[in-house]
């Protein structure tokens, strides 16, 4: 009888024992977050030999904090970036390659940038010659330097378009706003979907943004809408600077159900 007694106790501490030690092993996960937001209309965007216009207003570039591949995550840290509500805690397998380092990842985010703000110099510019071709031919995109700091993919693209425009029309189509946005994009303009579209929301409300730009194609993938934050699908940038201009905003698209 006694023996019997003595079982389930000593099960219940090997049990106890092993989820605690749980808590401390590192699991195999990565922790998405809402990332700063950053203003394009500053000097992230720079043109040389040709005239620039400073348009009141914002226009944000969102982003994510993730998790590199050879960070560490344990059990407390997960659960609660799980019940604060604002990150997503996602398997390492979904975002990175079984054999990919903290290394490799950077130098993927920052080819992908690269090749992101130059499809957003060509679409910027082939929309500004056939909008003011005589602006157009004083622009060449050896002439523009974008940067932004700690920050890496292609998901700025159409950011770094609208902000090229903004920047070399005289047309106001920011007028006072603080606009955010995200959104891949190519060579001919047309904007694509990206990751991390709740936390971007976040971010981009965080910074004082009231209209968001997003891909179509994300309009499915956003679980909420933070308050105040009206969230606009586009398909190409050339349908961007359109809605932008609409004198009624209320008339705006939106991706709000």
């Amino acid at each position: 009888m006694i023996f019997n007694r003595r079982v389930p106790f000593f099960a219940g501490t090997i049990m106890a024992l092993a989820l605690l030690l749980s808590l401390f092993a590192p699991l195999p996960f990565v922790i998405i977050k809402p990332g700063p937001a950053q203003n394009v209309l500053g000097p992230n965007i720079q043109i040389s030999h040709a005239q620039t216009f400073n348009h009141p207003g914002k226009l944000f570039s969102t982003s994510v904090l993730v998790s590199n591949p050879d960070s560490k995550m344990f059990g407390p840290e997960l659960i609660f970036n799980w019940v604060v509500g604002d990150s997503v805690v996602l398997p390492r397998a979904a975002l990175y390659p079984k054999a990919e380092s903290s290394a490799t990842a950077k130098s993927v985010g920052a080819k992908e940038m690269s090749a992101s703000e130059e499809s957003a110099t060509i679409a910027a510019l082939a929309e500004l010659k056939r909008s003011n071709p005589e602006i157009a031919a004083g622009v060449s995109g050896a002439d523009i330097k974008i940067a932004l700091k700690e920050t890496g993919g292609p998901s700025a693209g159409l950011v770094f378009a609208l902000g090229l425009l903004a920047k070399l029309t005289p047309t106001d189509f920011i007028k006072g706003r603080s606009i955010a946005g995200t959104g891949t994009i190519d060579n001919f303009g047309a904007v694509g979907p990206i990751g991390g579209i709740d936390q971007k929301l976040i971010g981009a409300r965080r910074a004082g943004a009231e209209l968001f730009l997003a891909p179509v194609a994300n309009c499915g993938d956003i679980t909420r809408t933070p308050a105040g934050l009206k969230v606009v699908p586009v398909a190409s940038l050339s349908q961007a600077l359109s809605v932008l201009a609409m004198v009624d905003s209320s008339k705006y698209p939106t991706c709000q159900k």
